[in-house]
C-alpha cells in the first residue's frame, strides 16, 4: 500500500510539473505574439525618426558666416 501511495505521489508531481511547463509555453507564445505589434511599431517609428531627422539635416557650407561657427562639423578646419 505504501509503495502504491508513493507511485500515485510521483504520478502527480509529475503531471503537476507538465502542466506548469505546458501552462509557462502557452503564456510566453501569447506574450510573444502580442508582443509583436508593439515591437514593429517601435522599429518602425524608430526608422522614421532617423529618416526624418537624416532629412533635416543640412550641408554646412564654409563660405557662409553662420555654417562657419555651427557646433557640429564633419571636418575640422583651421580658421
Amino acid at each position: 500500500m505504501k509503495n502504491k501511495l508513493k507511485q500515485i505521489w510521483i504520478n502527480c508531481q509529475s503531471a503537476g510539473y507538465t502542466v506548469l511547463t505546458l501552462v509557462a509555453v502557452v503564456l510566453i507564445v501569447l506574450g510573444s505574439i502580442l508582443m509583436l505589434p508593439v515591437v514593429l511599431v517601435l522599429i518602425v517609428g524608430a526608422v522614421v525618426f532617423i529618416a526624418y531627422k537624416v532629412g533635416m539635416t543640412e550641408d554646412i557650407d564654409i563660405n557662409k558666416p553662420y555654417d562657419r561657427y555651427k557646433k557640429f562639423r564633419s571636418y575640422n578646419e583651421e580658421d
